[in-house]
C-alpha cells in the first residue's frame, strides 16, 4: 500500500502527456498516452489442456444458488466475474491497490456480499476488500493491521452471515515465516488477532485452511505448519488435534455433514477423517498418490465424492478414498490451486490451476476449458519487434508468438519460458530459453533459435556439463541479431546465430572461478562496443570485460559493489552509445532500486531516491532515441525519467493498480513500447515521435524564493527538467545576470523586493517561474527592510558578542531598541545599571 501511495504521489510521466503540460483543477496533468490491452486472449496450449489458457487461478467462489455466476482470483492477475458459466469474464478489481488475489469468499446467506483477500506469495498484498454490490465497488478493510501481507483464507461464521455490520470473519495472514488468525465482528471493519505462530512452510508459514462446524459455528479448526488446532470457544483457547509430518506442505480442511477431513502431503498425499471433532481419527485412507494437496473438497451432498490435486493432476475418489481417478492431463492444465462446487447442484464444479479455470458438470468426470475470454498470463519476459510481432516467455505455459491483428497467442514451445528476444528487424528470427529437460545437464533452461518456423537447440558444446541458473542468460545484440550471448558457469558468445561460439574469458582466470563456481544469471553487451560485456552470477558478483574480443583470453573485472551485493540485481541495462554507463536494478524493496556507473563499474551511484521503496523493481531499458529516458519496471506500476535517473514520474494510466510489471521491450523506430505483466498478460503505447528530453517544454522545479544583501556576492542555481538549453530571468535587481545554464549571479546594488520571471527553453517549448528576489541593505541586520537605530544597536552587539534582543525586557509590550540596551547592560555586569 505504501508503495502505491509513494507512486500516486509522483508527477504524471511526460511519455504520457501532451507536449505541453495542461494542468487541471486540483493539480495533476492530461494523460493522452494510455496504455491499451490489444492482445486477443486466450493463450495458446498447442492443443493440450483443451486449447486455451490464462493465467494462474488460485481463489474461487460460486454464487450459492446461480451457478453460473461465479468469481475468480489470479494469484498475480486480479478478479474476474462471470454471468454465464465461464463463457465471458469481466475484471472487476482493476481499481484495486493489488492485483494479487490469495480468496474470494460470498455471504451465503447475502450473496451481493463478497470478501477478497490479496497477497498471494511474494506479491504485494494490501489487506481484505469488501463489496455490497457483487463487485461493483469495493472497500479496503485492515489496512493498517495487513498491508503487505498475505491473507490465505477467510471464513464466515454462517450464523451471522447476511449483515453488512455484524458478520463474524475470520482470516489466516502470513508474512514472513509468522503466520496469524483474526477475527472480526463487524462485516470487517475492525479485527483482532486470536492466534499466532511460526514456521518454515510452503510460501513462508501459514494458517492454510479454516474450517467452521455449520452446526456449532463456535467450533473452528484450522492446519498450521505444525499441526491442525481446534478452539471450542470460537478462537478463544486452541487445542491441538493432529500433527502434520511435513510443514513444507499445504494442508487443507473439510466439514461435511459432521465429518472433519483433513488433506495434507508426508511422502505422498495423506486424507484422513475424524467424526467426533478431531478427538480420533479413523484409519488412513488410500493414498490419491504423489500430489500435493493445495486443492481439496468434499461433496457437500454426497460426501463419498472427494477431489485432491496440487502439483500435477487432479485426482477424485467416489468412495470416500478407497479407490481414486485422475482427471485426463490432456484435457486440463496442471498444477492445482482452487476448487468450488456449486451447492445447488454438486455435479457442478469449478476447477483454478496455472492453466486458468475449468468447468465440470458431470461431477468431475469430464471438464470443458473457460478461458476462452479470460484474459490474463503470467508473463516472465517480452521482446517486440519492428512490427509489432512479439515474443514472451510464460510460467508453465511455454514461450508464444503474437504476429499481430487479430490473431491469438501461438505457442512454440511448452514448459516454462523465460526472457526471449527477438530480431527488431527481421521477426520470423528469435531466440529463447525453455526449462525442460536440457542438454547441458538434467533439468536446466536451454537456449533456442527459431526461425521462419524452424525450431534449433543451440547450447554451445563446450557448455554441456556446465549447471545453469533456472534459465541461462541470454543476450541478442539489438543491431545484429546474428550476434547472441549466453551463460552458464561461463559466459559463451555466438557471432553466427548459435552455429559456432566462443567462451569468453580465460580458463585459468574465468567468471566462473572469480564466482565460486556460480552460474551467470545476466549478461549485457554494450550496443556501441562488442568488446564490453557485463555479467552478472549467482552469489551478488558482477563483471565486467573490456575485451571479449580476445574470446578464451578475455579478462573479467568484479565491479561488485557492496551496497547491491546483498540484494542481487534483477536487471543490467547499458547506454547506447557510452559503453561505460550502465544502470542495474536491484532485487528486494528499499531505495535505491537503481545503480548507475559512468566509469565502467569502478564507482556507482543510487538512483532514483523518490521511487516508492516498499516495492521491488524488475526492469529497466533505455529508449535508443533518446538516450536520457530510462523507464523502470517495478511491482507497483512503470516508471520514466526523461533525465537519467535525476527525477521521474508516474507512467501507469491505463495499467490497474497494483499490478507486477515484470520485463518491458521498446522498439524506437516505430515508438512502440509493452509490458509483460504477472497475470495479466501484455499492455501497449505508443510514444510519441521524438520521444525524450525534447519532447516537452521545461518545467522549472526551483524553489520559490531567494535573498540577498548589497555588497555581497549572490548565486542562485535554476534547475529545471527536460534538458533546457538556454535560461533567462526578467527583473533582475542592478548587479544580477543569469548565464547560460541557469546560474543567477552578481553582486546587487537595489535594495528591495523583486518578482522575477525565471525561463527555461528547449526546442519544443518555455518553462517559466516566479522568483520573489529579497535584496536588503548590508546595513538592515535584522531584515525588516529599513535602516533605524536597531540595526546600529545591533552592530554595536555583534562588536561585544553580545546577543540580540529577544525580549521585552522593560514590559512595555514591544521588543526594541530599549531592551536591546538594557540587554548590553545586563552583559557588560551592570557598568551601566541605570540606562534607557
Amino acid at each position: 500500500m505504501k508503495a502505491l501511495e509513494v507512486a500516486r504521489r509522483l508527477p504524471i510521466s511526460p511519455l504520457q502527456q501532451t507536449k505541453k503540460y495542461t494542468p487541471l483543477s486540483g493539480g495533476g496533468f492530461q494523460i493522452t498516452g494510455k496504455w491499451t490491452f490489444p492482445i486477443p486472449p486466450p493463450l495458446d496450449d498447442r492443443g493440450w489442456y483443451g486449447k486455451e489458457a490464462s493465467q494462474r487461478i488460485v481463489a474461487i467462489a460460486v454464487h450459492p444458488s446461480n451457478a453460473n455466476t461465479v468469481y475468480v482470483g489470479g494469484g498475480e492477475g486480479g478478479v474476474a466475474k462471470s454471468t454465464d458459466g465461464g463463457t465471458h469474464w469481466t475484471y472487476i478489481s482493476d481499481s484495486l491497490d493489488s492485483q494479487s488475489i490469495a480468496s474470494i469468499v460470498i455471504d451465503p446467506k447475502a450473496p451481493n456480499i463478497l470478501y477478497t483477500g490479496t497477497g498471494y506469495s511474494a506479491f504485494f498484498g494490501v489487506g481484505i476488500y469488501r463489496s455490497f454490490d457483487s463487485g461493483a465497488t469495493w472497500a479496503l478493510l485492515g489496512r493498517s493491521q495487513f498491508s503487505g501481507k498475505t491473507i490465505g483464507k477467510i471464513a464466515i461464521d454462517p450464523a451471522t452471515a447476511g449483515s453488512q455490520n455484524t458478520t463474524t470473519l475470520y482470516a489466516s495472514v502470513t508474512a514472513n515465516s509468522v503466520f496469524s488468525l483474526w477475527k472480526s465482528k463487524d462485516s470487517g471493519t475492525t479485527w483482532t488477532q486470536i492466534k499466532s505462530g511460526s514456521g518454515a512452510a510452503w510460501y513462508g508459514g501459514s494458517i492454510y485452511d479454516i474450517a467452521i462446524d455449520p452446526g456449532a459455528s463456535s467450533t473452528l479448526y484450522i492446519t498450521a505448519p505444525d499441526g491442525v488446532f481446534r478452539s471450542l470457544d470460537a478462537g478463544g483457547t486452541w487445542t491441538k488435534i493432529h500433527d502434520i509430518p511435513d510443514q513444507a506442505a499445504a494442508s487443507r480442511l473439510a466439514f461435511v455433514q459432521g465429518i472433519l477431513w483433513l488433506a495434507y502431503k508426508n511422502s505422498s498425499s495423506i486424507v484422513v477423517r475424524s467424526s467426533d471433532k478431531g478427538a480420533t481419527w479413523w484409519a488412513q485412507i488410500t493414498s490419491p498418490g504423489n500430489t500435493e494437496s493445495d486443492c481439496f473438497a468434499v461433496d457437500p451432498a454426497r460426501p463419498n465424492r472427494i477431489f485432491i490435486g496440487g502439483s500435477g493432476n487432479l485426482r477424485y475418489s467416489t468412495n470416500n478414498g478407497d479407490t481414486w481417478t485422475q482427471t485426463d492431463g490432456s484435457k486440463v492444465h496442471v498444477d492445482m490451486h482452487a476448487i468450488a462446487i456449486f451447492p445447488g447442484n454438486t455435479d457442478t464444479i469449478y476447477l483454478g490451476n496455472d492453466g486458468g479455470v475449468y468447468r465440470s458438470d458431470d461431477g468431475g468426470a469430464t471438464w470443458v476449458n473457460k478461458n476462452q475470454n479470460l484474459s490474463g498470463a503470467l508473463m516472465h519476459g517480452i521482446s517486440l519487434s519492428g512490427d509489432g510481432h512479439m515474443i514472451m516467455g510464460n510460467q508453465d505455459n511455454g514461450t508464444q508468438v503474437y504476429t499481430g491483428g487479430n490473431t491469438p497467442w501461438t505457442m512454440v514451445y511448452g514448459g516454462d519460458g523465460w526472457y526471449p528476444k527477438i530480431d527488431p528487424n527481421n521477426s520470423n528470427k528469435m531466440y529463447f530459453t525453455a526449462y525442460l529437460t536440457g542438454t547441458v545437464s538434467a533439468y536446466s533452461g536451454v537456449p533456442y533459435r527459431r526461425e521462419n518456423g524452424s525450431i534449433k537447440d543451440v547450447t554451445p558444446p563446450g557448455a554441456v556439463g556446465e549447471k545453469s541458473s533456472f534459465f541461462p542468460a541470454m543476450f541478442m545484440a539489438p543491431g545484429n541479431s546474428n550476434h547472441i550471448i549466453i551463460g552458464f558457469q561461463n559466459v559463451w558468445r555466438s557471432l553466427d546465430s548459435g552455429n559456432t561460439w566462443t567462451r569468453i574469458g580465460r580458463s585459468t582466470y574465468s567468471i566462473a572461478e572469480i564466482a565460486a563456481n556460480k552460474t551467470i544469471e545476466l549478461l549485457y553487451e554494450a550496443p556501441s562496443n562488442q568488446e564490453m560485456i557485463y555479467a552478472y552470477t549467482k552469489g551478488g558478483y558482477l563483471f565486467v570485460t573490456a575485451n571479449a574480443g580476445r574470446g578464451n583470453s578475455a579478462d573479467w573485472t568484479n565491479i561488485t559493489d557492496a551496497r547491491f551485493s546483498s540484494r542481487g540485481i534483477n536487471t543490467i541495462t547499458v547506454h547506447p552509445t557510452q559503453p561505460d554507463t550502465a544502470y542495474v536494478i536491484l532485487k528486494k524493496t528499499g531505495n535505491p532500486h537503481i545503480y548507475k556507473t559512468t566509469d565502467r563499474g569502478r564507482t556507482w551511484t543510487g538512483i532514483g531516491a523518490e521511487l516508492p521503496d516498499t516495492t521491488w523493481f524488475n526492469d529497466i531499458i533505455i529508449d535508443t532515441a533518446a538516450p536520457n529516458t530510462l523507464i523502470a519496471a517495478s511491482a507497483s506500476g512503470i516508471f520514466s525519467s526523461l533525465d537519467s535517473g535525476a527525477t521521474w514520474g508516474n507512467m501507469n494510466a491505463g495499467i490497474p493498480a497494483g499490478m507486477n510489471i515484470t520485463s518491458l521491450s521498446m522498439n524506437s523506430g516505430n515508438r512502440q513500447l509493452v509490458a509483460a505483466t504477472a497475470g495479466r498478460g501484455v499492455y501497449s503505447t505508443v510514444l510519441p515521435s521524438g520521444a525524450g528530453p525534447s519532447l516537452i517544454g521545461p518545467s522549472i522545479i526551483s524553489v520559490g524564493a531567494a535573498s540577498g544583501t548589497t555588497g555581497t556576492a549572490f548565486s542562485y542555481q535554476i534547475t529545471a527538467t527536460n534538458n533546457p538549453t538556454s535560461f533567462s530571468a526578467a527583473g533582475l535587481p542592478a548587479g544580477l545576470s543569469v548565464n547560460a545554464v541557469g546560474v543567477i549571479s552578481g553582486t546587487p546594488t537595489s535594495i528591495g523586493t523583486f518578482n522575477v520571471t525565471i525561463s527555461a527553453v528547449n526546442s519544443s517549448g518555455t518553462g517559466s517561474s516566479t522568483l520573489t528576489l529579497i535584496v536588503y541593505s548590508a546595513c538592515d541586520l535584522n531584515r525588516d527592510a529599513s535602516t533605524n537605530v536597531v540595526d546600529v544597536q545591533l552592530q554595536v552587539n555583534q562588536a561585544l558578542g553580545v546577543t540580540a534582543c529577544t525580549s521585552d525586557l522593560n514590559r512595555d509590550g514591544a521588543c526594541n531598541v530599549v531592551d536591546v540596551q538594557r540587554s548590553v547592560n545586563a552583559s557588560l555586569a551592570g557598568q551601566c545599571l541605570v540606562g534607557p
